[in-house]
């Protein structure tokens, strides 16, 4: 039977940025580090219960990589878009039916509030 699969893989992240142009619209570019906090898998056949297994052994403990956005104020208000670009493989060994060399990657869309 076929078998569905889930991969959580939770990472505390730390960007490191540069902001450029003023007023209303900038760009960033930069680099970010992150944490593995936890890694689970779950699967489950088409007609039966999910069932989850601890992966954090095969996980790396550290992902970095790049970071690129635009930002745009309105006011106290604004918008802030970036996209994330992991460089470090995601799987410290083989896992069976994925690529070998699995990256992160992130599309993010932010609402910011200033005081």
């Amino acid at each position: 039977p076929d078998t569905e699969q889930r991969f959580r893989l939770d990472y505390i992240e730390v960007p490191v940025l540069v902001r450029f142009g003023g007023g209303s619209t900038s760009v960033y570019l930069g680099g970010y580090g992150a944490f593995k906090v936890s890694a689970k898998a779950q699967s489950r056949p088409t007609d039966g219960e999910w069932t989850a297994i601890d992966i954090s052994a095969n996980v790396a403990s550290l992902d970095y990589g790049f970071v690129a956005g635009i930002a745009m104020d309105f006011g106290k208000f604004g918008i802030d878009g970036r996209y994330t670009l992991g460089m470090a493989r995601i799987f410290t060994s083989e896992v069976p039916g994925l690529a070998p060399d699995l990256k992160h990657g992130a599309l993010g869309l932010y609402t910011t509030l200033q005081f």
